[in-house]
């Protein structure tokens, strides 16, 4: 499966199962610093998933994504999405915006941890939590679903007026609000498909991203 490790001077704090992006949408490895969180978020629908995902939808049903709590806009405009004819409307002209409110349905669940970056990739809940009792967990667009996002927003305010009862709270009022963490955290993604872990033991994982091909040809091709 694949797993966020919280790692403080050598220690594990936290380890969580994730959902991590499918093979056409991969998540990125880069690193980055956490510096805030944000309960009850908004999600700003990237192009890609517009264009792919939803708009083949609307084309169906224009009022399909308002059951999920998703308005489109024109500009800062919000629309009625049955005055468009989106049969007419291609991934290429497509010039629309969409925001989904927070909520049930809301694809980043209640809270999602923010460390700025050129991918628009972070760690976040997740409104479809069934998905982690499967051992094969590539899902995502590439963003990355952690399964105990409360456990994790707590231990990165400890030492603040941000208890359990505060994060639950504030995760589940539906009025988006940004919290700015004390000390920036560092953030590492990375793919391993091969490792020793601590007892020693040689771990093999599935190369879900195809990437070892490429490797192997770098490091032994003549």
């Amino acid at each position: 499966g694949y797993q966020l490790r919280l790692v403080e001077q050598g220690e594990d704090k936290l380890k969580a199962r994730v959902i991590v992006g499918r093979s056409k949408r991969p998540t990125p490895i880069f690193s980055a610093d956490m510096s805030y969180l944000v309960f009850s978020p908004y999600w700003y629908v990237p192009r890609t998933i517009m264009v792919e995902d939803k708009l083949p939808i609307l084309r169906k049903n224009p009022y399909a994504l308002r059951k999920q709590g998703i308005r489109i806009f024109s500009g800062n405009r919000e629309i009625d999405p049955g005055s468009v004819n989106w049969s007419n409307v291609s991934k290429r002209s497509f010039s629309y915006s969409m925001r989904q409110d927070p909520g049930k349905y809301n694809a980043l669940g209640d809270i999602k941890f923010m460390f700025p970056n050129q991918h628009s990739v972070y760690i976040h809940d997740t409104s479809s939590p069934r998905l982690f009792e499967r051992d094969q967990r590539a899902f995502s667009s590439g963003c990355v679903r952690i399964d105990s996002p409360v456990e994790l927003a707590e231990y990165l305010l400890r030492d603040t007026k941000w208890d359990r009862d505060t994060i639950v709270k504030a995760s589940q009022r539906g009025r988006e609000r940004r919290v700015d963490l004390q000390t920036k955290v560092p953030v590492y993604m990375l793919y391993w498909t091969s490792w020793v872990d601590s007892d020693g033991t040689v771990q093999f994982r599935d190369d879900i991203y195809d990437r070892d091909t490429a490797l192997a040809q770098a490091l032994f091709s003549s």
